[in-house]
Protein backbone atom coordinates (compact mmCIF):
# COMPACT_ATOMS: atom_id res chain seq x y z
CA UNK A 1 0.00 0.00 0.00
CA UNK A 2 1.15 3.62 -0.06
CA UNK A 3 2.47 5.34 2.48
CA UNK A 4 0.39 6.34 6.03
CA UNK A 5 -2.03 9.68 6.01
CA UNK A 6 0.23 11.15 8.27
CA UNK A 7 -2.26 14.12 8.85
CA UNK A 8 -4.24 12.10 11.41
CA UNK A 9 -2.02 10.56 13.33
CA UNK A 10 -0.91 12.98 15.24
CA UNK A 11 -1.95 16.60 15.55
CA UNK A 12 -5.92 15.71 14.74
CA UNK A 13 -5.86 14.13 18.45
CA UNK A 14 -6.31 17.51 18.97
CA UNK A 15 -8.53 19.13 16.77
CA UNK A 16 -10.41 16.77 14.54
CA UNK A 17 -12.02 12.92 15.83
CA UNK A 18 -11.97 11.57 12.32
CA UNK A 19 -7.89 10.91 12.10
CA UNK A 20 -7.07 8.68 9.83
CA UNK A 21 -6.44 4.83 10.01
CA UNK A 22 -3.67 3.61 8.90
CA UNK A 23 -0.37 2.32 9.60
CA UNK A 24 3.26 4.33 9.22
CA UNK A 25 6.52 4.22 6.73
CA UNK A 26 8.74 6.49 6.14
CA UNK A 27 8.98 8.82 3.25
CA UNK A 28 10.63 7.95 0.12
CA UNK A 29 13.35 10.09 -0.48
CA UNK A 30 12.77 13.98 -1.58
CA UNK A 31 9.82 15.66 -1.78
CA UNK A 32 7.79 12.81 -2.19
CA UNK A 33 4.40 12.45 -0.35
CA UNK A 34 1.06 14.96 -0.91
CA UNK A 35 -2.01 14.11 1.15
CA UNK A 36 -5.26 15.51 0.88
CA UNK A 37 -8.76 14.77 2.88
CA UNK A 38 -11.98 15.84 3.88
CA UNK A 39 -13.47 15.61 7.42
CA UNK A 40 -16.92 15.57 9.05
CA UNK A 41 -18.18 15.17 12.65
CA UNK A 42 -21.35 16.68 14.55
CA UNK A 43 -19.51 19.35 16.43
CA UNK A 44 -16.28 20.17 14.40
CA UNK A 45 -18.08 20.98 11.31
CA UNK A 46 -16.34 20.14 7.83
CA UNK A 47 -12.54 19.97 8.13
CA UNK A 48 -10.18 19.85 5.05
CA UNK A 49 -6.94 18.64 5.51
CA UNK A 50 -3.28 18.65 3.51
CA UNK A 51 0.09 17.03 4.24
CA UNK A 52 3.53 17.33 2.34
CA UNK A 53 5.63 15.54 3.01
CA UNK A 54 9.76 14.74 2.74
CA UNK A 55 11.95 11.86 2.89
CA UNK A 56 15.77 12.83 4.28
CA UNK A 57 17.01 10.05 6.15
CA UNK A 58 15.52 6.79 8.21
CA UNK A 59 15.01 9.05 11.46
CA UNK A 60 14.17 12.49 9.44
CA UNK A 61 10.69 13.00 7.69
CA UNK A 62 9.23 15.89 7.91
CA UNK A 63 5.86 17.25 7.05
CA UNK A 64 3.64 19.89 7.65
CA UNK A 65 -0.26 19.69 7.44
CA UNK A 66 -2.09 22.90 6.80
CA UNK A 67 -5.72 22.67 8.17
CA UNK A 68 -9.25 24.80 6.82
CA UNK A 69 -11.99 24.26 9.45
CA UNK A 70 -15.73 25.45 8.58
CA UNK A 71 -18.27 24.94 11.87
CA UNK A 72 -20.45 28.48 10.79
CA UNK A 73 -17.09 29.74 10.85
CA UNK A 74 -13.72 29.77 9.00
CA UNK A 75 -10.87 29.02 10.85
CA UNK A 76 -6.94 27.33 10.33
CA UNK A 77 -4.78 25.41 11.53
CA UNK A 78 -1.62 23.93 10.80
CA UNK A 79 0.42 20.87 11.53
CA UNK A 80 4.32 19.81 11.95
CA UNK A 81 5.66 15.97 12.33
CA UNK A 82 8.18 14.07 11.69
CA UNK A 83 8.55 10.04 11.90
CA UNK A 84 11.18 8.53 12.91
CA UNK A 85 11.46 4.93 12.02
CA UNK A 86 13.44 3.52 15.24
CA UNK A 87 13.33 -0.08 15.01
CA UNK A 88 12.36 -2.10 12.00
CA UNK A 89 12.71 -6.55 12.04
CA UNK A 90 10.46 -8.85 12.75
CA UNK A 91 8.10 -6.19 14.53
CA UNK A 92 8.78 -2.11 13.87
CA UNK A 93 8.63 0.48 15.88
CA UNK A 94 7.61 4.31 14.72
CA UNK A 95 8.18 7.66 16.71
CA UNK A 96 6.05 10.46 15.69
CA UNK A 97 7.22 14.01 17.19
CA UNK A 98 4.92 17.05 16.13
CA UNK A 99 2.64 20.31 16.84
CA UNK A 100 -0.12 21.95 15.87
CA UNK A 101 -1.09 25.31 16.47
CA UNK A 102 -3.89 27.78 15.59
CA UNK A 103 -5.22 31.11 16.04
CA UNK A 104 -6.49 30.03 19.44
CA UNK A 105 -4.29 27.29 21.12
CA UNK A 106 -1.10 25.31 20.29
CA UNK A 107 0.15 21.90 21.39
CA UNK A 108 3.02 19.27 21.27
CA UNK A 109 2.88 15.43 21.30
CA UNK A 110 4.51 12.48 20.41
CA UNK A 111 2.86 9.59 18.58
CA UNK A 112 4.44 5.87 18.95
CA UNK A 113 3.61 2.95 16.64
CA UNK A 114 4.45 -0.79 17.00
CA UNK A 115 3.28 -3.32 14.12
CA UNK A 116 3.85 -6.75 13.65
CA UNK A 117 3.14 -7.80 10.37
CA UNK A 118 2.03 -11.32 8.94
CA UNK A 119 1.05 -12.43 5.49
CA UNK A 120 -2.18 -10.65 4.44
CA UNK A 121 -2.56 -9.56 8.46
CA UNK A 122 -0.65 -6.66 10.55
CA UNK A 123 -1.92 -5.68 14.32
CA UNK A 124 -0.68 -2.56 15.57
CA UNK A 125 -0.38 -0.40 18.89
CA UNK A 126 -0.75 3.22 18.34
CA UNK A 127 -0.63 5.57 21.08
CA UNK A 128 -0.54 9.24 21.35
CA UNK A 129 0.24 11.83 23.92
CA UNK A 130 0.30 15.74 24.27
CA UNK A 131 0.16 18.55 25.95
CA UNK A 132 -2.19 21.82 25.44
CA UNK A 133 0.36 24.91 25.75
CA UNK A 134 -2.58 27.62 26.85
CA UNK A 135 -3.40 25.41 30.21
CA UNK A 136 -0.66 22.84 30.05
CA UNK A 137 -3.47 19.80 30.49
CA UNK A 138 -2.47 16.79 28.70
CA UNK A 139 -4.19 14.16 26.49
CA UNK A 140 -3.29 10.27 25.92
CA UNK A 141 -4.71 8.16 23.70
CA UNK A 142 -4.21 4.21 23.22
CA UNK A 143 -5.17 2.18 20.09
CA UNK A 144 -5.35 -1.40 18.88
CA UNK A 145 -5.80 -2.22 15.25
CA UNK A 146 -5.67 -4.47 12.34
CA UNK A 147 -4.93 -3.90 8.42
CA UNK A 148 -6.24 -6.99 6.85
CA UNK A 149 -5.78 -7.33 3.05
CA UNK A 150 -9.06 -8.09 0.78
CA UNK A 151 -7.55 -8.04 -2.63
CA UNK A 152 -4.25 -7.20 -4.08
CA UNK A 153 -4.87 -3.37 -3.93
CA UNK A 154 -7.54 -3.17 -0.82
CA UNK A 155 -6.88 -2.90 2.97
CA UNK A 156 -9.54 -3.21 5.64
CA UNK A 157 -9.10 -1.41 9.06
CA UNK A 158 -10.77 -2.41 12.68
CA UNK A 159 -9.21 -0.18 15.72
CA UNK A 160 -10.33 0.52 19.34
CA UNK A 161 -9.01 2.46 21.90
CA UNK A 162 -9.52 4.70 24.88
CA UNK A 163 -9.07 8.21 25.18
CA UNK A 164 -8.52 9.97 28.82
CA UNK A 165 -8.88 14.05 28.50
CA UNK A 166 -8.82 15.79 32.35
CA UNK A 167 -11.57 14.91 34.38
CA UNK A 168 -13.01 12.91 32.03
CA UNK A 169 -12.34 9.54 29.39
CA UNK A 170 -13.96 7.35 26.54
CA UNK A 171 -13.70 4.56 24.43
CA UNK A 172 -12.95 4.92 20.66
CA UNK A 173 -13.41 3.02 17.50
CA UNK A 174 -12.67 3.04 13.73
CA UNK A 175 -13.64 0.81 10.53
CA UNK A 176 -12.18 1.93 7.04
CA UNK A 177 -11.01 0.93 3.47
CA UNK A 178 -7.79 1.75 2.12
CA UNK A 179 -7.22 0.81 -1.87
CA UNK A 180 -4.49 1.55 -4.06
CA UNK A 181 -6.29 3.13 -7.22
CA UNK A 182 -2.78 2.92 -8.88
CA UNK A 183 0.73 2.08 -7.90
CA UNK A 184 1.45 5.73 -6.43
CA UNK A 185 -2.10 6.77 -5.76
CA UNK A 186 -4.08 5.54 -2.41
CA UNK A 187 -7.51 6.56 -1.32
CA UNK A 188 -8.62 6.69 2.04
CA UNK A 189 -12.37 6.11 3.69
CA UNK A 190 -13.40 5.65 6.97
CA UNK A 191 -16.25 5.86 10.00
CA UNK A 192 -14.99 6.69 13.55
CA UNK A 193 -16.68 6.96 16.91
CA UNK A 194 -15.26 8.68 20.18
CA UNK A 195 -17.31 11.20 21.76
CA UNK A 196 -19.27 11.41 18.79
CA UNK A 197 -19.12 9.78 15.10
CA UNK A 198 -17.09 11.25 12.83
CA UNK A 199 -16.00 10.35 9.15
CA UNK A 200 -13.05 11.32 6.22
CA UNK A 201 -12.30 10.64 2.77
CA UNK A 202 -9.10 11.04 1.99
CA UNK A 203 -6.36 10.59 -1.06
CA UNK A 204 -2.75 10.04 -0.59
CA UNK A 205 -0.33 10.82 -3.57
CA UNK A 206 3.23 9.43 -3.67
CA UNK A 207 5.27 11.50 -6.30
Amino acid sequence: MARVGLSGLLFLVFTFPAYSLDTIEPFETGLSDVELYYGRSQSAGHAFIGTVGVGISRLLNPAVSPEIVHDGEVGWGMGFENIMNVYEGRFGVDLIPGGWTNAEESNVGLGMEMTLPFQGFTPYLQTRVGTHLQDNTVEWVASLGAAMNVSHTGQFFLEVGHKWLPGTDFVRAGIGFNMLVSETTEMISQITHDEEWGAMLGVIQTL
